[in-house]
């Protein structure tokens, strides 16, 4: 395979270093999709979220209508480390997480040691990091009240996802916290029911969150949670050539990989290396404009073995 370079259309002037990074691209936390239900039943059955792949990360909320009934996760379910579930009047509230390792089953299946109203969700998200998912975690049983206060947490680290989860004694809808996109809702029952809420946002920098309110009509007592997820960490350069050889003439290996991975490149064509970089010397790539006369250089890499994609490198 060739230098991505390769495929400029003019003369080209390349300056100290050609880096690439494992495939696929560090990207920001996304939200993939989510499920959810409530029942009235010592169990609640949620469907899989749609469109999972592995290495996503899944976070459900469990909510019942009672503050001592025990709660029991499926299998691979793993309750978010803290003060979880927090417990209030009439209420209990759970946060666990998952991560996608293979195929799922079509549904999960959480168990309560009694019959009473349980509402709850599926949300799973991608590109957060496998290995240590949750970043910080807090939540809080609040008084009777229209507002539904997650307290704020403190983040320790950038562009980390803050997801909210909102429960409420009572049948009425909950409307997100300004500024965090809405995620999966529903409520039932009436007076004597519950309601569930979720929301996210990304948040760029480390540091405090605030507090994240979400608002019904009625009020009730409830409960509020935040956990913030860790990004996939950036991956190391694949390879890293730095283009300072005083010369290349085609030998094999003859562009040298400082990543400390060993991926030598070779010349091809009229490729070379040129003292007139800006701060260090670079390398003259010429216009490729047909397959009998290629001027690259040739890094030897196969991309459908690097993230299972295709692509010219």
């Amino acid at each position: 395979m060739y230098s991505c370079i390769s495929m400029l259309k003019y003369w080209w002037v390349v300056y100290c270093a050609l880096l690439l990074a494992a495939l696929p691209a560090q990207a920001a936390i996304t939200r993939v999709s989510f499920t959810g239900t409530n029942a009235n039943s010592n169990q609640i059955t949620i469907t899989r979220p749609a469109s999972l792949l592995v290495g996503d990360v899944m976070l459900s909320q469990i909510a019942a209508r009672q503050s001592g009934v025990t709660i029991t996760a499926p299998a691979g379910w793993v309750l978010v480390p803290g003060i979880n579930p927090i417990v209030g009047t009439n209420i209990r509230q759970a946060i666990y997480y998952k991560v996608v390792a293979g195929a799922e089953p079509a549904n999960y299946t959480w168990l309560f040691s009694s019959s009473q109203r349980v509402a709850g969700s599926v949300t799973a998200y991608r590109e957060v990091s496998t290995s240590n998912p949750i970043d910080v975690y807090g939540g809080q049983a609040n008084a009777s009240s229209t507002s539904i206060t997650a307290p704020s947490v403190t983040t320790t680290m950038a562009n980390t996802m803050v997801v909210g989860f909102f429960g409420l004694t009572r049948g009425n809808g909950i409307t997100s916290p300004a500024g965090m996109t809405a995620g999966y809702a529903t409520n039932a029952g009436g007076a004597t029911g519950i309601a569930v809420r979720s929301a996210n946002v990304l948040q760029a920098v480390a540091g405090a969150t605030g507090n994240k309110v979400a608002t019904t009509s009625t009020g009730s007592t409830n409960i509020g949670q935040l956990v913030a997820l860790r990004p996939a960490p950036i991956p190391d350069p694949y390879l890293e050539y730095r283009m300072e050889e005083a010369s290349w003439n085609g030998t094999v290996s003859e562009v040298i990989d400082s990543s400390g991975f060993a991926r030598n490149g070779t010349a091809v064509g009229t490729a070379q290396t040129t003292a007139s970089g800006r701060i260090c010397r670079g390398a003259t790539i010429p216009n490729n404009t047909t397959a009998a006369a290629i001027s690259a250089i040739n890094s030897g890499i196969d991309v459908n073995t690097v993230g299972n994609q295709g692509g010219n490198i």
